[in-house]
C-alpha cells in the first residue's frame, strides 16, 4: 500500500472510532475495557472471515490475521455473545407493515382489522406466513405482546396497537440494531468508493441547524410519521421480490439482502452553534433522538 494511502486509511479509522469513543466516555468505559472489547471484536470478525472462506480455523491463523497474541486468541475464540445475528426487529416491522397494507388483513374502511389466532391456523398465522415461512406464529405473538405491539381483545382476537416497532426500553436489542446498522453503512460507503455497482448505494444526509426549539415537538412527530410511512411503502415494494413473501416467484439459487436504514436526531446547540455530546443525554441516560 502506498504511504499516502496507508496514512489516509489510518486517519479514516480514527474518524470511524470517534463516535464509539464518545459512547465509551459517556458510559465511563476505561482504556483497558475498550482494548479488551477491541480484541474480542477483532477475533470474532476474523473467525467469521475464515468461516466464510471455508477454511480451517486455528488459533495461529487468527493470531496472524489480527496481530493478537495466541494466548488471548485462545481465551477469546468461540465467544458467541457478541456475534451479530439477523435481528427479529426486521420481521416484526415487516409483519406490522403487512397488517396495515394487505387487503386480507384490513377492514372495509382500510384499517388493520382484529385477527383470529389459533396456533398455525387462523388470520394471524396467515399474516405471519405471508412475511416469512420460518417463524412460529406463537413465538412471534409472544414477542409482539412483550413489546406491546398487540393486545388480545375480550373476544380472543388480536388487535394491532402500533404503527412501527422502534426499540426504546430494551438497551441490549437497541445496541444490537445500532451495530448492525453501522456494519451495513460502512459496507455501503466502501462499495460506493469502489464503484462496485452502476447505481450507487443510497447515502444521503439532510440537516438544518438554525431551527427554533419551539418547533421541535412538531418536527419530531412529522419525522417519525413520515419515516414510518416510507418504510411501510418500501417493505410493500421489496416484498414483491422476496421469495418468503411472494409464493409466485420462481425459486432462485442465488439471493441478495437489500436493506435501507434511516434515523433522525435532534440536539440542542449552544450559543456557538455547537453540541456537547458528553452532556447531551438526559438524566435517564436516553439520547434525544428518533430512530
Amino acid at each position: 500500500m502506498h504511504q499516502n494511502d496507508e496514512n489516509h486509511v489510518r486517519h479514516s479509522l480514527r474518524l470511524l472510532l470517534r463516535p464509539v469513543m464518545r459512547y465509551c466516555l459517556r458510559r465511563s468505559f476505561k482504556l483497558q475495557e475498550i482494548i479488551e472489547a477491541c480484541k474480542s471484536a477483532l477475533v470474532d470478525v476474523a473467525e467469521e472471515e475464515i468461516k466464510a472462506l471455508g477454511e480451517k480455523q486455528t488459533v495461529n491463523r487468527v493470531s496472524i490475521m489480527t496481530g493478537i497474541h495466541r494466548a488471548d486468541v485462545a481465551r477469546l475464540a468461540g465467544d458467541t455473545d457478541c456475534t451479530p445475528k439477523r435481528l427479529s426487529g426486521n420481521i416484526i416491522n415487516r409483519l406490522i407493515a403487512k397488517w396495515q397494507t394487505d387487503a386480507r388483513f384490513l377492514t372495509a374502511s382500510g384499517k388493520p382489522r382484529q385477527l383470529s389466532f389459533d396456533g398455525k391456523t387462523g388470520d394471524f398465522a396467515e399474516l405471519v406466513y405471508s412475511v416469512s415461512t420460518d417463524p412460529n406464529p406463537y413465538t412471534l405473538l409472544l414477542e409482539l405482546e412483550r413489546i406491546h405491539a398487540v393486545e388480545r381483545t375480550g373476544k380472543g382476537l388480536l388487535k394491532l396497537k402500533t404503527q412501527e416497532y422502534i426499540v426504546r426500553s430494551d438497551a441490549k436489542r437497541a445496541l444490537e440494531h445500532l451495530a448492525q446498522d453501522n456494519d451495513d453503512l460502512i459496507y455501503a460507503v466502501e462499495q460506493n468508493l469502489q464503484e462496485q455497482h452502476s447505481e450507487p448505494n443510497l447515502h444521503l444526509r439532510t440537516e438544518y441547524d438554525k431551527i427554533s426549539q419551539a418547533f421541535l415537538p412538531e418536527i419530531r412527530k412529522w419525522l417519525l410519521s413520515e419515516g414510518s410511512m416510507f418504510h411501510a411503502k418500501l417493505r410493500n415494494y421489496l416484498s414483491r421480490f422476496d421469495e418468503d413473501t411472494n409464493a409466485e416467484l420462481e425459486k432462485s439459487n442465488k439471493h441478495v439482502r437489500v436493506s435501507l436504514c434511516s434515523f433522525s436526531r435532534t440536539v440542542e446547540l449552544n450559543s456557538s452553534g455547537e453540541s456537547n455530546n458528553l452532556v447531551e443525554l438526559n438524566e435517564s441516560g436516553e439520547d434525544d433522538s428518533v430512530a
